[in-house]
């Protein structure tokens, strides 16, 4: 491995060959820019025209028959795919939008599944091409072949994430040799984007003609609610832990849930939504055994990339230190929102090689720590350090 890639672990190709790109919606933009004819692939006009050939193609009909019909005209003109993507995201769909369209987010963290589509896909082969020469892939410790290869192919996917100028061609290719991206686009716009309604009343060409001259709904909300710590928390409660059993009900202070559970006799606990009167700052999960609050733990889930996760990064590099000592912070996130920004999990890496002595990693996917939780919470139970 050459110096310049020396800061590349085991422990970081995992985390970003297992990013979670299932692919979920997101609010709008509040603040959006106007949508600009050099950002199209297809002239304004023959996007009209071709919404006109929809609406005509499709008057009359519902349900299943509807969306089979969309499905088709896709399939027979991948440029209906981006009368779609005018229609109701203006510039383009979300990015968390496109990785459903074009990949099966139930399969996404199988090699086998985008071996299959660099065998058939031809512009996603390309992708896959120029991201194994990346210096952080190619050129690094021995690992997993397979982590490696689902790390280029991660890596490929973030080439869809893009406007329609930068990634049409790869969309078109998607949509021509896989029949099943039409499919998911057309069961998305009838069941989520009134599409039928808009046919019914004859308002499709006029409606693209709004969207086009409104503003483009850039997916810049980028933390998707409570998705991360909504899965993380089944995973707390599937290695054991348990909500607190004290008079006390809910703690939304830190110190109150070490006091009760160092009164405990037994058992691990966690807590959501606690409070910590030193820092002053609010904590998503606090993980406590009967010898007090052990881990608190920080999560959010990106969809795409963006200022904010650039400021997280940067405050739990400031914070950790300070609370290393006392109770460990651990950092767990995910989504397709990462697979751009090596640099900023490059600053992970480097808090988590900081911190060897508090014996357990600073950062995990939700994948990793999934598999690492029943390790924690044995060490936990003992009264040792992460496992």
């Amino acid at each position: 491995m050459s110096d310049e890639n020396s800061w590349v672990t085991p422990r970081f190709l995992e985390f970003y060959a297992y990013l979670d790109t299932t692919g979920l919606s997101i609010e709008e933009e509040d603040n959006p820019e106007g949508c600009a004819d050099e950002d199209l692939v297809v002239p304004p006009r023959e996007l009209e025209s071709l919404a006109g050939k929809m609406a005509q193609n499709l008057r009359g009909q519902s349900g299943e028959k509807l969306t089979e019909s969309v499905a088709n005209l896709v399939r027979a003109d991948p440029r209906m795919f981006l009368v779609l993507a005018h229609l109701y995201r203006q510039k383009k769909f979300t990015a968390a939008e496109l990785a459903y369209f074009f990949f099966d987010g139930g399969r996404t963290q199988e090699t086998a599944y985008f071996s299959q589509i660099e065998a058939t896909d031809p512009e996603f082969r390309k992708a896959v091409g120029r991201a194994r020469k990346t210096a952080w892939i190619s050129d690094t410790n021995p690992v997993q072949r397979q982590i490696l290869d689902l790390a280029a192919f991660k890596k490929a996917v973030s080439s869809y994430l893009r406007s329609e100028v930068q990634a049409w061609n790869l969309w078109r290719s998607r949509i021509a040799n896989d029949t099943a991206v039409s499919v998911r686009v057309a069961k998305y716009v009838v069941e989520h984007e009134k599409l039928e309604a808009a046919i019914a009343s004859e308002a499709l060409v006029e409606l693209l003609r709004h969207t086009m001259r409104a503003s483009s709904s850039e997916d810049t909300k980028l933390d998707v609610g409570e998705l991360g710590a909504s899965r993380l928390e089944e995973q707390i409660k599937g290695a054991g832990f348990v909500e607190p059993s004290c008079p006390h009900g809910k703690h939304s202070e830190l110190d109150d849930l070490d006091s009760c559970a160092k009164r405990a006799c037994s058992s691990l606990w966690y807590e959501r939504e606690v409070h910590s009167a030193r820092f002053d700052r609010r904590f998503d999960f606090a993980l406590a055994s009967p010898s007090g609050v052990r881990y608190i733990i920080e999560t959010n889930y990106y969809s795409s990339a963006g200022s904010k996760i650039d400021k997280t990064v940067k405050d739990f590099r400031e914070l950790e230190p300070k609370l290393r000592d006392r109770h460990p912070l651990i950092y767990v996130t995910d989504g397709i929102g990462w697979l751009g920004l090596v640099s900023l999990l490059r600053v992970l890496v480097e808090v988590d090689a900081s911190r060897q002595m508090v014996g357990i990693p600073f950062f995990f996917n939700l994948r990793q720590f999934h598999d690492y939780l029943p390790a924690l919470a044995s060490g936990m139970s003992r009264g040792s350090p992460g496992a």
